[in-house]
């Protein structure tokens, strides 16, 4: 069957269409029959599986990335690691909030934990960067990194409703 007639035949013809540059895309989707929607349950329901151990990983993840020696952190230039280096606080501890808000949807804990789940993150954020100042070697604190760090926080926060919608609508709870 030609790789043409397989992409027509697929109810993902639409999706597949997206991405004309990669003729591989095209058979590769069309084969295993799965599009980006299923990837993302897929990927959902392993984390609310798995969520206790994915959140206590991940906070030790943080505080043995923020406490590495500053030698061993890549050196980059001044406005290189204030665009990069923000996204990526603000990229880990809006993981860290979405893990503990996926914990609270899966054992069915009152809502208003949510916002101490948030507090929390960011109580954690400053402690961490207390630690930089006060304990971790060749590291100094910085409040532009706490800032990120509440901010992603806030917009984990702030998408709460989208994950508890599908997460629901998944059915796994």
């Amino acid at each position: 069957m030609a790789a043409t007639t397989l992409v027509q035949s697929t109810q993902f013809a639409p999706l597949l269409t997206s991405f004309p540059a990669n003729p591989f895309c095209f058979v590769f989707l069309s084969i295993i029959k799965i599009s980006v929607q299923q990837l993302i349950n897929l990927f959902l329901r392993f984390c609310y599986r798995h969520v206790r151990v994915l959140l206590f990983s991940w906070a030790i993840i943080i505080l043995g990335l923020c406490g590495m020696p500053g030698r061993f952190v890549p050196s980059t230039s001044w406005f290189e690691l204030l665009s990069f280096d923000k996204w990526v606080h603000a990229s880990i501890f809006f993981i860290l909030c979405g893990l503990g808000f996926l914990t609270q949807i899966k054992y069915n804990y009152p809502t208003y934990l949510v916002f101490i789940i948030t507090a929390l993150a960011i109580l954690y954020g400053g402690v961490i960067e207390w630690m930089q100042a006060n304990w971790f070697s060749e590291r100094s604190a910085d409040w532009y990194d706490f800032y990120a760090n509440t901010f992603g926080c806030l917009t984990a926060l702030s998408l709460y409703k989208v994950l508890y919608r599908r997460i629901t609508c998944l059915k796994v709870v």
